[in-house]
């Protein structure tokens, strides 16, 4: 047997793991065991291996006996613990940090480890001394910055968590973590000027610090400086982590600048169709500021009818192939070009329309409904989820029983406007009075000519909200607590970008209930809904 083979075969497990590449490391953990049948480091690995596809039961298994086989190492305990809290054995697991602390009473992933649990189990001082022994003995360990800072906001010590952060500037110049860390605090609790200056900072020290622009911008656009916001998430989308993602061109970017005769601008968007939807307005000024020349606007198909009721635009689908044009832009840049103030974004609504026989043939059918047949009813429309591949959707979407108290409503006949597949209609009780189109509305001028019929729109956040405003229809829009989007601006009940469109926010994180209550008492004591028609 060769001690250093068997060492070289442990390195590259460890490697291995590290990579997340547990095929290779379970392969030099067996090499090395036919080498040394019980070295104990590779039956560890073999443990985290285990633990890391879930295996929880095998994992203490071959962690506990690792450690019979050498019961002097710190990080074996410190690993058999962090396994046992994930089974729930959580005294087990305080034992075994506890042993890797009297091992080595500086072994910093023990202390952290321990840390986290008493702050779970509500115990906010100790853990808080335990962050602050471990800073105290390395400053620079950010996990125990973090930790420590993470409490200091739990117990409602926002000044003392932004303290901390920036501490680390001064300890380590050119490190703008910390300051991110306080600003993104600073932003969440609503100071965002604070939390600009900040980020303004930041980026002059570190100009490609992603977080910082990314933060920076957000904290803009909740100000309302959407051409700053807007650039800086320009910004991000180039240099970023999912850069590789955007498109580019040979053409340059539009200035703003008039083109000559027979000269294209191509104007696109990399987002959904929301965004599309929201920002296509600034089309007509481009139209103003072009010139002599013309307008190509690239979109997904299921936008293409709708975009062709904007005159003088030449509009066609995302395809690889596109006519020739002499410079390109994002139609969600266009702001910056012409340094729009989020105050006049609503200038002119509608910017959209749906076709006039398609209106008609709607209105026909609603007109035949015996639901109608003994009078006039508020017509309502319903949609309770955006696209599950959203990275906010677990927030933004709801169960669409949520809305059964609104289904019981007098003088009101509902429409169902929920395209999503497996969206959850069968969660409705069958005798829920929703009358169900879904089949109808093969893309969004179809849902526009069904909406230009309708009195109200009630729908989460999703595309069919910037829709129904872009048309200058009435729509009240759920909005969850946490993360709720940019574009909504903190704490307000109306929004800039459509003069007919009310917020109803959450007031507690995940309580659906008490908004919808307070959606259904607007309907009874707020009179008979209104909206523009066609």
């Amino acid at each position: 047997m060769s001690d250093v083979t068997v060492h070289l075969l442990l390195q590259n497990a460890a490697a291995a793991l590290q990579a997340d590449q547990l095929p290779r490391a379970e392969q030099f953990c067996r090499d090395a065991l036919q080498m040394d049948p019980g070295n104990a480091q590779a039956i560890h690995y073999l443990g985290l291996l285990s633990a890391r596809v879930g295996q929880l039961i095998q994992a203490i298994e071959l962690m506990s006996q690792s450690i019979k086989i050498a019961p002097d190492r710190p990080f074996f305990y410190n690993n058999l613990g962090e396994t046992l809290r994930r089974a729930g054995r959580i005294e087990e697991a305080k034992a075994c940090w506890n042993k890797a602390l009297a091992l080595d009473p500086g072994y910093a992933p023990g202390h952290l480890n321990m840390a986290r649990e008493l702050a779970v189990e509500g115990r906010i001082d100790e853990a808080a001394s335990i962050y602050d022994h471990v800073l105290g003995q390395n400053p620079m360990l950010h996990e125990a910055r973090d930790g420590l800072g993470e409490l200091f906001l739990s117990a409602g010590k926002l000044d003392a968590a932004v303290a901390l952060w920036r501490q680390l500037s001064k300890l380590e110049p050119g490190n703008v973590q910390g300051d991110v860390r306080a600003a993104v605090a600073l932003a969440q609790s609503g100071r965002l000027v604070d939390a600009i200056e900040i980020l303004n900072s930041a980026v002059l020290t570190d100009p490609n610090h992603f977080e910082a622009h990314a933060n920076r911008g957000m904290a803009l656009l909740q100000l309302g400086d959407l051409p700053e916001g807007l650039r800086e998430f320009d910004w991000t989308s180039h240099h970023g982590p999912h850069a590789t993602g955007q498109r580019t061109f040979t053409q340059s970017r539009w200035d703003g600048s008039p083109l000559s005769k027979g000269q294209g601008l191509l104007l696109f968007t990399e987002n959904g169709f929301g965004d599309a939807i929201q920002f296509v307005r600034f089309v007509e000024i481009a139209q103003q500021r072009v010139g002599a020349g013309h307008i190509i606007l690239q979109c997904r198909t299921e936008l293409v009818r709708l975009f062709k009721t904007i005159k003088g635009v030449e509009v066609i689908a995302n395809s690889p192939a596109l006519p020739a044009f002499h410079v390109q832009c994002e139609l969600a840049y266009l702001p910056v070009i012409f340094r729009s103030a989020i105050e006049s974004v609503s200038s002119k609504i509608p910017y959209l329309t749906p076709y006039r026989t398609d209106f008609e043939r709607f209105k026909l059918e609603i007109a035949a409904l015996p639901q109608l047949a003994a009078g006039p009813r508020r017509k309502i429309g319903l949609v309770w989820a955006g696209s599950p591949k959203h990275r906010n959707d677990a927030q933004r979407s709801i169960s669409p029983t949520v809305f059964e108290p609104l289904l019981k409503l007098k003088g009101a006949v509902f429409f169902n406007l929920q395209k999503n597949d497996g969206s959850g209609r069968a969660e409705l009780p069958a005798s829920s009075e929703l009358i169900d189109w879904t089949g109808k509305l093969n893309d969004f001028t179809d849902t526009a000519a069904l909406l230009a019929n309708l009195d109200l729109l009630i729908s989460v956040d999703t595309s069919i909200v910037h829709l129904a405003g872009a048309m200058g229809r009435r729509v009240w829009t759920l909005l969850p607590r946490e993360r709720t989007d940019w574009r909504w601006l903190p704490g307000r009940d109306d929004s800039p970008w459509y003069p007919t469109m009310r917020l109803f926010r959450q007031k507690q994180t995940g309580d659906w209930d008490e908004v919808i209550a307070r959606v259904l008492q607007a309907l009874t004591t707020g009179g008979k809904a209104a909206g523009k028609s066609v």
